[in-house]
Order: structure tokens, then sequence, then C-alpha cells
């Protein structure tokens, strides 16, 4: 029975010395995995923060192009604006020139009436 009892003892410190040596591994590898979770935390957070920098980033690019938008508006009204105002300056400018043209024509033929009566006199003084 002694022996019996020694031979349990021995198992029970085979058994004590295994589980520690079982816990000194369940510890390293809880170690480990806690190492791994901070290392994936610390890779979300920066995640994280890469990607509340690229929604600023967009949101500084949408403002950009609504701007950008906004003032081609405003330089095509400002375009169309100063192409009517020169199609109306064009059309002054031509009906200027049409009255200007009929001016001449009119003198012209005041002129030439003038010249013939002028003629007309010579001629009749002449004779």
């Amino acid at each position: 029975m002694m022996r019996d009892l020694s031979q349990a003892r021995a198992q029970i410190e085979q058994l004590g010395a295994k589980a520690a040596e079982d816990r000194g591994k369940a510890e390293d590898s809880l170690a480990q995995a806690s190492g791994m979770l901070e290392e994936e935390r610390r890779k979300s957070k920066d995640l994280r923060g890469d990607i509340a920098e690229m929604e600023l980033s967009k949101a500084a690019i949408a403002d950009t192009a609504e701007r950008e938008r906004t003032g081609a508006a405003t330089a095509r009204e400002r375009v169309e604006q100063t192409a009517s105002e020169t199609a109306q300056a064009l059309a002054r400018e031509h009906a200027s020139a049409v009255a200007a043209r009929e001016d001449l024509n009119k003198v012209r033929l005041e002129r030439d009436a003038a010249e013939q009566e002028r003629a007309k006199a010579i001629s009749a003084r002449e004779r």
C-alpha cells in the first residue's frame, strides 16, 4: 500500500508538473494571442484614421469640384452675355453701315443730278 501511495504521489507530481507545463504553454499562447490582438487593434485604428482622412479628402475634392462647376457656370454666363452684347453691337454697326451706304447713295444721286443740271446749263449757255 505504501508503494501504491508512493506511486500515486509520483503520478500526482508528474500530473502537477505536466499541468504547470501546460499552464505555461497556455500562458505563452495567451500572451502571443494578446499581442496579435493588440497589433490587429492598432492596425484597425490606423485604418480608421486612414478612412477618416480619405473621407475628408473626398469631401474637399467634392467641394473643389462644386466650386469649379459654379465657376464654369458663371464663366459660361459671362461668355453668353458678352456674346449677346457683341451680337447687339454688330447689329447696330451693320444698321449704321447700311444707313451710311444709303446716305452715300443718296448723295451720289444728288451729285449726279447736280452734274447733269450743270452740264445742261453749260450746254444751254453755249447755244
